[in-house]
């Protein structure tokens, strides 16, 4: 029920633009609930909650829950260099399983970007 309420007042707070609730609300998820929620949200709405994290560590937690195909989606849409630094606060697992999953190319061009 609480997820339910949650998705909802999410997908209020991003139609009205209320930056703020969301941020407050978004900060008290775990990744895990975050995850659930993000099944129903479209990946524009999640790349603007995402905008709203400061902390690249919780921003790597909510990526690493994700699915990989949203994973590698959303680490496209915000850039190598986020990307890279977002990977970088990640368990060494985590990251190399997304980077397998992602074209070779841009797995190098991360890689480059991390060291």
């Amino acid at each position: 029920m609480e997820e339910k309420t949650n998705i909802k007042q999410i997908k209020r707070l991003l139609k009205e633009k209320k930056t703020q609730e969301l941020k407050v609300l978004v900060d008290t998820l775990r990744s895990a609930d975050f995850s659930e929620i993000a099944q129903f949200l479209s990946s524009e709405e999640i790349l603007e909650i995402f905008r709203l994290i400061e902390d690249r560590e919780t921003l790597a937690e909510y990526i690493a829950d994700l699915p990989s195909e949203l994973q590698s989606n959303l680490l496209a849409a915000l850039g190598k260099k986020q990307a890279s630094e977002i990977l970088e606060e990640m368990d060494t697992d985590e990251a190399v399983d997304i980077l397998t999953e992602i074209a070779p190319e841009v797995s190098r061009e991360l890689l480059d970007l991390m060291s």
